[in-house]
């Protein structure tokens, strides 16, 4: 009878821990990483399918030494799901016979059996490939072949767009002359930004944007602007993923800029005011100091963020010196790449 007792006991501790464990599961993120080998899987889908049949959050980054799950295709391109515990507990694995049904189900079924140790019908199942895992301290989470989430991202963009810009000018003489100045752009982005936090990326922004040829309409009178212009600029920006793994983002910036005409011709009529002012030859067209701020959005075109895409923006800008203010604004649409 003692070691009937003993026996029943130690059954009942295991229970416990295992109770307490299943708890601690249910509150904690659990970590879904894909290996390259199985980058085409649905993997938005995947993710919601293991958090709906586990009860638990699930994210594409988790922290160091948390759980995670690891999917990936075998040499004999079988699906295999790795289930990497806390250290110290049982690092399984299984593989699953896809035939064609729904995949993202099929991995939540296994990935509920090696969490929870259930099967689909209710019995416990035995481990699979298990060996434990190490106490001491856990790298990044990863599959074999994956590499862990980068806090570091760069982008590479190029777009093109229309503009209108208003722009006044305040003669010697006291004139007041207003003008549109019209014409598409083209423009090159280099970003350098940090993952501050799930999903948000901050980081600065390098860009020139090339515009003409321009059209003047309005009373500028025989003041003529340069056909082509360029605008550099750089300032701060904030990338935001609403899903950390989905394919769509906000993006917003501003950045300190100058504008450059590539020529000005000051001839200038009754409507400036006479004599002309010698000052005057040459002021429509000099550089202007300024801002320029964006809003857009993005759209990439691979399963998680980065990679190839597309994006769309809207800016408003800023310009002045002691005689001039122009204030553009443009629209544009472009394809980025990026590197997480």
């Amino acid at each position: 009878m003692t070691r009937i007792g003993t026996f029943l006991a130690i059954v009942a501790l295991f229970a416990i821990a295992r109770v307490g464990r299943a708890s601690d599961h249910a509150s904690s993120p659990l970590g879904v990483f894909f290996d390259s080998s199985a980058a085409d899987l649905p993997q938005r889908a995947i993710r919601a399918a293991v958090g709906q049949e586990l009860g638990r959050p699930v994210r594409a980054d988790v922290d160091p030494g948390a759980a995670a799950l690891f999917i990936l295709r075998d040499a004999e391109g079988r699906l295999v799901v790795r289930y990497r515990p806390a250290p110290g507990e049982l690092e399984q694995t299984v593989s699953i016979a896809t035939g064609g049904g729904d995949t993202a189900r099929q991995i939540a079924l296994a990935a509920k059996t090696l969490v929870t140790g259930v099967t689909a019908g209710g019995k416990t199942a035995p481990p699979s490939d298990a060996h434990v895992s190490g106490g001491g301290p856990q790298p990044a989470a990863r599959a074999p072949g994956d590499e862990a989430p980068s806090t570091l991202s760069m982008r590479l963009s190029l777009a093109a767009g229309f503009g209108d810009a208003i722009y006044v000018y305040q003669s010697a003489g006291g004139a007041s002359l207003e003008a549109g100045i019209t014409g598409p752009n083209l423009a090159f982005y280099a970003a350098l930004g940090h993952r501050a936090a799930s999903g948000l990326i901050l980081g600065g922004e390098l860009g020139a944007m090339a515009n003409g040829p321009l059209s003047n309409h309005g009373r500028l009178a025989s003041y003529a602007l340069g056909p082509f212009a360029l605008r550099v600029q750089v300032g701060p920006f904030v990338d935001y993923y609403p899903s950390i793994d989905g394919p769509l983002h906000l993006q917003a910036g501003i950045g300190l800029a100058r504008y450059f005409f590539q020529y000005a011709v000051a001839a200038c009529g009754a409507p400036c005011g006479a004599p002309l002012d010698a000052r005057d030859a040459g002021r429509i067209g000099q550089s202007l100091w300024g801002a320029s701020a964006y809003v857009g959005i993005g759209h990439d075109l691979g399963a998680r963020p980065g990679g190839a895409g597309w994006f769309a923006r809207t800016s408003l800008g800023y310009f002045a010196d002691d005689r001039v203010i122009m204030r553009p604004l443009e629209v544009c649409v472009g394809a980025t790449f990026a590197w997480f």
